[in-house]
């Protein structure tokens, strides 16, 4: 039985839903056939390709069990296999996968040439990230969960109230309420002698709590996982798709909703996540970013998925350097005249040293270096909204050091990006840290030229 040298013997089926874009082949491709040989044999050969990667190998080599016959759609038991308790449709991204009854697991040795995919022994492996996943100990989850929430300005009922800061969308029960416990989630707060934010998202239906054990099963315990990034996504009030609320570091999950000494319309408010004072970031509403990546999600938690958790991670940390979205598309299209994704390919070429903008922010005590004045928009951890502008772009080779750094108000900082004004070095409030004359003149120069 050797026409598995025939790819029109393989059957076929693909996954594009929740990032997976994964290409199942299996053989035989009669599905009542491939289920009477994987029960004969005892259960499933697999294999896992890279679609789209410099170095074609098989991620991974596994076989599952079948103890008994097996009724359900082939292709759904393909998708819902799992490996270390996660569902393989979860851990690969962009592969094919393929499988066979046990006995004839001599057919995969064919797939990669009847694809025409060159296999790399794993000893000649250079991909770092490719050399993680062969480790049998290798984590594929990060440490990222995502909460789904209602959407509103300020997520503190104390302080704003539920008239002044109303809930859209949110599921089932803000809206027959016009309330939701997500409405503390920036709120500091004490529960039992410990300080800080504690944030809700809704149950889906099966009320079985966030399923941390199924999805982080390495770092489950105890009823929670601990050390986490949580990502609060709403759905935009304005237009289709996500925005990036905000976000807590260093939180514990827990899989059952914890109840807080908080009462809202005479119940007890609910939370699933807690973190430390400082540690939580909300996002004012005029800043907030619409994400790239389109989620399909029906589930008011979402467990993300590699290239989800690579754009959110790029742009929380460029807000943390900037305070700015990181992909503006208005200014985008003005300043590189070339779309989102070439912008954030531009971006990510430029090391930004952090602490530094911090350090220079606290200095000056988030008020412009220019204008002396300060945003009026304030976080919720207490911190003001200001930005820092390099005077000589790095574009043009300027260096990611203080001396060529300036704190700076939105207002101002766009009159510098579009060189609407100069700098007249006596002029600027410098008091706190040194600014390198060249960097003036070099930004004074284009001014002149209106060429930068």
């Amino acid at each position: 039985m050797e026409d598995y040298k025939d790819i029109n013997n393989w059957g076929y089926s693909a996954q594009r839903l929740d990032g997976g874009n994964n290409d199942y082949y299996f053989y035989p491709a009669n599905e009542d056939e491939f289920k009477r040989l994987a029960h004969e044999s005892g259960g499933i050969s697999w294999k896992f390709i890279p679609k789209n990667s410099d170095e074609a190998i098989p991620l991974l080599k596994h076989e599952s069990k079948v103890s008994k016959k097996f009724t359900e759609n082939l292709r759904t038991r393909m998708s819902t296999t799992t490996i270390k308790n996660k569902d393989i449709s979860k851990i690969f991204q962009n592969t094919i996968i393929a499988a066979t009854p046990i006995d004839l697991k001599e057919a995969l040795t064919e797939i990669s040439k009847l694809l025409c995919i060159e296999e790399i022994p794993q000893d000649k492996i250079e991909n770092e990230i490719l050399k993680a996943k062969l480790n049998p100990n290798y984590n594929i989850n990060e440490k990222i969960i995502y909460f789904i929430v209602g959407w509103m300005k300020h997520y503190d009922y104390d302080k704003y109230g539920i008239n002044d800061d109303p809930i859209i969308g949110g599921g089932k029960y803000p809206k027959e309420k016009g309330y939701g416990h997500e409405g503390f989630n920036f709120q500091e707060r004490t529960e039992n002698n410990f300080t800080g934010y504690f944030g809700y998202c809704s149950q889906d239906n099966s009320n079985k709590g966030i399923r941390l054990d199924k999805h982080f099963p390495e770092c489950f315990n105890n009823g929670k996982v601990e050390n986490f990034k949580v990502v609060f996504l709403a759905t935009s009030p304005e237009e289709k798709g996500f925005e990036l609320i905000g976000w807590y570091d260093d939180a514990i999950v827990y899989k059952e909703s914890q109840k807080s000494s908080k009462i809202l319309k005479g119940n007890n408010v609910k939370y699933f996540a807690r973190t430390s004072a400082g540690n939580a970031h909300l996002i004012p509403a005029c800043l907030r970013p619409k994400l790239k990546y389109e989620l399909i999600c029906q589930s008011p938690v979402y467990y993300g998925n590699p290239e989800m958790n690579e754009e959110v991670k790029k742009r929380i940390e460029y807000i943390e350097i900037t305070g700015q979205d990181l992909l503006n598309e208005e200014k985008i299209a003005e300043e590189f005249q070339a779309s989102p994704d070439k912008y954030l390919s531009v971006v990510s070429k430029y090391d930004r040293d952090p602490e530094k903008v911090r350090k220079l922010k606290y200095l000056y005590e988030y008020k412009c270096q220019i204008c002396g004045q300060e945003t009026g928009i304030d976080f919720c951890n207490g911190k003001k909204y200001i930005e820092v502008h390099h005077i000589k772009a790095l574009k043009f080779d300027g260096y990611d050091n203080e001396d060529n750094m300036m704190v700076v108000c939105p207002n101002c900082h766009k009159r510098l990006d579009y060189l609407a004004q100069m700098l007249i070095l006596p002029q600027l409030k410098i008091d706190k840290h040194v600014i390198n004359p060249k960097y003036i003149d070099f930004y004074n120069e284009k001014v002149k030229t209106k060429k930068r």
